[in-house]
This record gives C-alpha cells, sequence and structure tokens, in this order.
C-alpha cells in the first residue's frame, strides 16, 4: 500500500501500482469516494475466474519399477480471484464458525510493538466469513477505497488515516471469501517517505465499510447488513531513532 498527501492524484493509475493516501488529520477530517460510471466486465463464475483450458496433456509412462511410487502433490484449490492471486492473498487456511445472517469480521495484526521513528510499518487484515454465502472483495492489488488504517495517538486524536485508492473504485480483479474463510491480506501502516510520525504511544484500528455501487459489478459483495466495521485496537510506539 505508493505514499502520497491530499486528494486522490489526477492521472489515472496502472491496476497493479495502487496510490497509497495518507491523510493527516487535524480536528474532524471527511473522506469521501467518488463515484465513477466505469464498471469493468467480469467473466462468470466463482470471482470472475476465466474458465480452464482443455484437458492436460497426456504424460509419458514411466518404466515399470518393483519401488514404492511416491504420490502426487496435491493439487492446489482454485482461487476466487479473475486472475491469480498472490501468496499473500490466499485464505491462510483457519476457518470460522457460520451461521444464516452472519456478518464478515476484521482482525489488524502487527509484527512489533516498537517502531522507531520515520521507520516503515507494515502489518495484516484478517477478514473472516461467517456467514453462509462467499463474499467478493478487491484482490490483493485493487483499490480498497473502503478499508482505512487509522492511527489515533495517546489522547484520543486521529492523527493519520491511510487509504489505497485509484482512478477507478471499481476493482478489475475479486477474491471471493468463501463461508467460514479467512483471507489475509498485507497492509502499509506507515511507509517509507510518510511524514514520521512524533514519539508516543499510539493506537491502531483498521475500518471497513461497504460502497453501494459495488452491486453493479454482479458479484455478492458485502454490503455492510449491520453496518461498518472496525478492528480492535492494536498499540504501538513510536521511538526516537
Amino acid at each position: 500500500m505508493t505514499s502520497a498527501d491530499g486528494s486522490s492524484p489526477s492521472a489515472p493509475v496502472p491496476a497493479r501500482r495502487v496510490p497509497r493516501f495518507v491523510v493527516p488529520v487535524v480536528g474532524t477530517a471527511a473522506l469521501g469516494v467518488a463515484a465513477f460510471f466505469a464498471v469493468p466486465h467480469l467473466l462468470p463464475g466463482s470471482g470472475g475466474e476465466p474458465a480452464e483450458g482443455g484437458a492436460a496433456a497426456a504424460q509419458p509412462s514411466a518404466p515399470a519399477s518393483d519401488a514404492p511410487r511416491e504420490p502426487a502433490p496435491a493439487r492446489p484449490a482454485p482461487s476466487g480471484d479473475a486472475r491469480p492471486a498472490a501468496p499473500h492473498g490466499a485464505s491462510d487456511g483457519d476457518t470460522v464458525t457460520t451461521s444464516e445472517g452472519g456478518d464478515l469480521s476484521i482482525e489488524l495484526r502487527t509484527r512489533h510493538a516498537d517502531v522507531p521513528s520515520g521507520a516503515a510499518f507494515t502489518g495484516k487484515i484478517r477478514i473472516a466469513n461467517h456467514g453462509t454465502t462467499p463474499v467478493h472483495l478487491p484482490a490483493e492489488g485493487e483499490p480498497r477505497p473502503t478499508l482505512a488504517i487509522v492511527i489515533v495517538d495517546s489522547e484520543g486524536a486521529e492523527v493519520r488515516r491511510v487509504v489505497e485508492s485509484g482512478a477507478n473504485p471499481f476493482p478489475r480483479r475479486t477474491h471471493a471469501v468463501a463461508p467460514g474463510a479467512v483471507w489475509t491480506l498485507p497492509v502499509t501502516i506507515v511507509a517509507a517517505g510518510d511524514d514520521p510520525l512524533p514519539p508516543g504511544r499510539y493506537s491502531i484500528h483498521a475500518e471497513l465499510r461497504a460502497d453501494p455501487m459495488w452491486k453493479r459489478l454482479g458479484l455478492p459483495t458485502w454490503t455492510a447488513p449491520k453496518g461498518a466495521l472496525r478492528s480492535e485496537l492494536v498499540w504501538m510506539t513510536i521511538t526516537e531513532r
């Protein structure tokens, strides 16, 4: 998640290079996501994944042998993305309980509790589907204007809000979070080149909101049936360099 302060860039951004907006907050800040009219065409299927090609070519027969044959490696499960997802964008194998009317949940995890001022700082967002139907979300590397990382100082003032955005808010690729699945996404909380945070103690949380315009994608996207989601707080200390 390149860094920039202020407003969205005027020039279109390539699909795999998503600008990262770091918004310093003074008092109350209002953020809006512009509605765009261009809707990408996604192929039918889970996550818009294109149909696979013909049958695999036959392999030459191996010479007869009395030695035991090793089992063939397991075939990876198909991804919910329209194109193959990066390794970090795959479901992590954990599962959660599901129920009718179940919603998504989000969790923010970080590796370090102490970070030198000005140093890059990353984390992971875990999105779990407690419902009974798949939910499509923007795939890794796509703009995610509805996901924000919020940094709050020790006095309770919001000092920074990090949002990924792009020229087109509609994702070209989606990832289907299956019922009971957990999807892990890497996120950049403080990037190299961001204005350094002053030394002190800060809390961080993630916020996920729905965009009603995503219904135009023709996929079962998340509609925030119970409102916006907010993760539990994660604490970090910014230290002197």
